[in-house]
Order: C-alpha cells, then sequence, then structure tokens
C-alpha cells in the first residue's frame, strides 16, 4: 500500500480580485444557486467569470433557503435561481408518500421563487441519481424543473438523446457550455521526483483514477481486468485508485485486488488539492471507468493537467477524447486488449494539451458569464447565440 509523504501546503482557492474586476455598487443581475456543494470547485470555477459581467452571485446549501433569499433580495435588480444537483429533494424520501411530500415542496418553492420575480436555470448533471429512492419520483422531479425552467444548461452535446427516454428537454431552452478546466485551482507541482514521494518504483507507466470510491464507477471491475491484462506486465504499468471511501472499502473486493497485486494501490482518503495535483502530475494517463454518467470532472481533471484519458464509453465526457486524446472502451475485452499496450498513451499526449488548452478555465468561464448576462438581459435565444457552437470552448 501507499504511504502519503507529501506535506500538505495550503490549498489554492479562485478569489474575487477586487482589482481586477471591481464590483459594481449595484449589481446588473443577482444570482442565486443551490445546492451549493463547498466540496466540489465546479461551481466556483462555473461563476469566477461573473463579477467581470457585474453578476453577484449567493450560493446556499439548500433550494429553500435560496428561495427565501429571492423572497428578500431588492426591488428593481433582475434576479435568477440556478438549480445543479435534483438528487437532493428526494433525499429524505424513504416511502411513496414521502416522494409525493417533498415533491409537492419542490415544486411550491419553485413557483415561490417565481413569484418573486426569479428566473429558473437548471444545470444538468446527471440524467437520474446514481442513488435514488425510486425512478419514477426523480423523473417527476425533472419534469417539475424544466416545466417551470427558462434555461436548461447542459455540458456534454449528447445529454438530450440520453435523456429523451426519461424526459425531454425543449431545444428552445436548451444551451450547452463545457466544463472548464481546473486551470489555477489546484497548486502547481514542481518536485521532480514524485514517484518516489508516493512510494512508486521508478520506471514504467502509472494511471490514476481521483475521485469518491463509489460503487457505480465501477472499480471493481476495473481493478479485475487491470490485473488479467497486465498480469505479465506489472513493471510497466501502476495503477493508484484516490479517493473517499466508506469504511467498508477495508472488507471490498477492490481492497483485495490491492492487497495481492504489486502493480495496484488504493489510497481510501479524502486528498487535499495538493494530493490531487500530486497525482495528476506525476501520472502518464487518467482513467475513467463509470458505468452509468453523463459528465465527468475527473476526465476533465485529467485534460486540465494534460494527460490522455483511459475511458469507458457510458463515464461521460467522452466528446472530449474525440481528436485523440485519450482511448475510449465499448466492454471489458477491448479494455483488456488497450491495457496489454499501453503505446497509445504517447501518440495521445500532444492531443490531451491541446484539450487543456481548449477548456482553458478563464475562456470558458468568460464565456458562461457572458452567457449568463446574455440570459438575463435578452432571454434563452440570446444566450444560445452567445455561448456558441462550441460550448464555449477556446477555438
Amino acid at each position: 500500500m501507499i504511504i502519503l509523504t507529501r506535506m500538505l501546503n495550503k490549498p489554492a482557492h479562485l478569489t474575487w480580485n477586487p482589482t481586477k474586476h471591481p464590483k459594481p455598487k449595484q449589481p446588473r443581475a443577482l444570482w442565486f444557486f443551490a445546492p451549493h456543494m463547498y466540496g466540489n470547485p465546479y461551481q466556483d470555477l462555473l461563476y469566477s467569470g461573473f463579477s467581470e459581467q457585474g453578476i453577484e452571485t449567493r450560493g446556499f446549501r439548500t433550494i429553500a433557503a435560496a428561495v427565501e433569499a429571492i423572497e428578500k433580495a431588492p426591488a428593481g435588480i433582475p434576479k435568477v435561481l440556478h438549480l445543479h444537483w435534483l438528487n437532493v429533494v428526494l433525499a429524505d424520501a424513504k416511502s411513496v408518500a414521502d416522494a409525493n411530500k417533498l415533491i409537492a415542496e419542490f415544486e411550491a418553492q419553485l413557483d415561490r421563487a417565481l413569484a418573486a420575480g426569479a428566473r429558473l436555470v437548471w444545470t444538468v448533471h446527471n440524467v437520474l441519481p446514481h442513488e435514488s429512492y425510486e425512478q419514477s419520483a426523480a423523473i417527476r422531479v425533472r419534469n417539475a424543473m424544466i416545466s417551470r425552467a427558462e434555461l436548461v444548461h447542459v455540458m456534454s452535446p449528447e445529454t438530450r438523446d440520453l435523456c429523451r427516454p426519461y424526459f425531454d428537454i425543449p431545444e428552445s431552452k436548451l444551451v450547452r457550455a463545457e466544463h472548464a478546466g481546473y486551470h489555477g485551482h489546484y497548486p502547481d507541482i514542481t518536485s521532480s521526483d514524485l514517484r518516489r514521494e508516493w512510494g512508486i518504483a521508478q520506471g514504467g507507466q502509472v494511471g490514476v483514477i481521483i475521485g469518491g470510491i463509489k460503487p457505480y464507477k465501477g472499480l471493481n471491475e476495473f481493478a479485475e481486468h487491470f490485473i488479467n491484462a497486465t498480469r505479465d506486465r506489472q513493471r510497466e504499468v501502476t495503477l493508484i485508485i484516490a479517493g473517499k471511501a466508506g469504511e467498508d472499502v477495508m472488507h471490498s473486493p477492490l481492497w483485495k485486488l490491492a492487497e495481492m497485486s504489486s502493480n495496484l494501490h488504493v489510497i481510501p482518503r479524502m486528498l487535499t488539492d495538493e494530493q490531487v495535483a500530486s497525482l495528476t502530475t506525476m501520472a502518464d494517463f487518467t482513467v475513467i471507468p463509470y458505468r452509468n454518467s453523463l459528465n465527468s470532472g475527473a476526465l476533465v481533471l485529467g485534460l486540465t493537467f494534460g494527460k490522455p484519458i483511459l475511458a469507458r464509453a457510458s463515464a461521460g465526457s467522452t466528446h472530449l477524447l474525440q481528436d485523440g486524446a485519450g482511448r475510449v472502451y465499448q466492454d471489458d475485452a477491448e479494455l483488456e486488449s488497450i491495457l496489454r499496450d499501453t503505446s497509445w498513451v504517447d501518440a495521445a499526449r500532444p492531443h490531451a494539451q491541446h484539450m487543456s488548452y481548449r477548456l482553458n478555465r478563464e475562456t470558458v468561464t468568460h464565456n458562461f458569464a457572458a452567457m449568463a448576462l446574455a440570459f438575463v438581459e435578452r432571454g434563452a435565444a440570446a444566450a444560445q447565440e452567445r455561448i456558441g457552437h462550441n460550448g464555449g470552448l477556446r477555438d
């Protein structure tokens, strides 16, 4: 097993720069959002360009708190309520009666926001929650949102087609804006001996899987295929799986596989920003084996660092690999074939580095903020026109 030896420095964060973007006395719009996930940098990235457009953002842990704030907000300033992960609506449901009650409360909250003059926006992070009480209830939540939303933000160009079996997103409401790269969020790592610091043997290639260790990600299955495919190449390729995990991981097949393998390592703990940057910098490629996902921040993270990606076709965000920034596999047989010969990694590296350039955080977030202002001032059609055909990526 790996011993964490890197010193923990204070992580870098995105902060508002009052010198570069002076805050106006009265904002051009108030942009309320919920739920505010403080441990997830996505929202910090997403809204980091809003101050330059004169939009003031206010984040809330719950939808109810955001609605109450909207009702108390000063009149005369345009207001938007932007909702993100809707799994929170049914988080406490344990029965049909619970689900019906919570959906009714959610609809009432949306209607209160509309009555207070707010316009509704929804970002589609998942088709359906990875874990939910009951599928039909989750679909009802999404239909309630779509029927009231003026704008529906997606990241993947495949989102509408993937959602259609469960709910439809009207084309007139749809805007695609890519997940921004993490440039500037994670610290630069300058050590030239990262493998020794992580306890990894020198030589060979290193692949990493970073993020919460959860069942839907297919980590157990991937680890089995990795061991099978690299049985004769253990000194040539190493896999590190690192992220927050429940206590049961110590008794899981994944942990047992790591104990028996010399080239599979599991780090079951929350990583600091410096550790995320260190592992990704050290890696030769990043792995996204998810079996059912719509968007992948982990895939964008790997590309931010210019790392080639190995992803299952259902992992989410794989459209970012179409220009050669990695390999996409359809099934386990194809996966093992790719793992037996990893010469593709070197060929994919320049393409991954180019995608890092295209995902440039300042470019993508500037375009998203300009799109948001166009929406506030002129509506959904103006937002669609402003973001352009490529989701705000740098050309």
